[in-house]
């Protein structure tokens, strides 16, 4: 998963397909849609919701089973105006530094901030290295 890419056409496709627009009511929504697209990487991946890290409580963590896979931090944001979601997924980002929810996890992990207004979604994606 660590082509951007690959993951915002995907991401976008699934959002644009599967969900009904009337599904898509507030952030737990998302949550659970993209928590159900993770299932599949069950065997690489340490599969987290909603559980307490760093300062606070992260959305979803995947946590690399093997050493050569980055670690995925997620946190979703919604809102009901489409003008603010570039900003509130720089925000998420923001909330993932503040938060330390990289606490348990490896050197190489990537931030991905997914901000929502019904079947609109701005991806802020952020590599990190606990090495610099």
């Amino acid at each position: 998963m660590a082509n951007r890419d690959e993951f915002e056409n995907y991401y976008r496709n699934i959002l644009m397909t599967l969900p009904s627009f009337h599904d898509l009511v507030n952030e737990n929504s998302y949550h659970v849609v993209f928590l159900g697209m993770c299932a599949w990487l069950a065997n690489d991946y340490e599969i987290i919701s909603n559980k307490e890290t760093g300062k606070g409580r992260c959305d979803i963590i995947l946590k690399a089973k093997k050493s050569i896979l980055p670690s995925y931090i997620f946190e979703f944001k919604y809102t009901r105006n489409k003008e603010q979601i570039e900003q509130l997924s720089n925000q998420a980002i923001q909330q993932i530094i503040d938060n330390n929810y990289d606490v348990q996890l490896a050197e190489n992990t990537i931030y991905i901030g997914l901000a929502h207004c019904g079947k609109d979604v701005s991806i802020t994606w952020e590599n990190k290295s606990k090495n610099k």
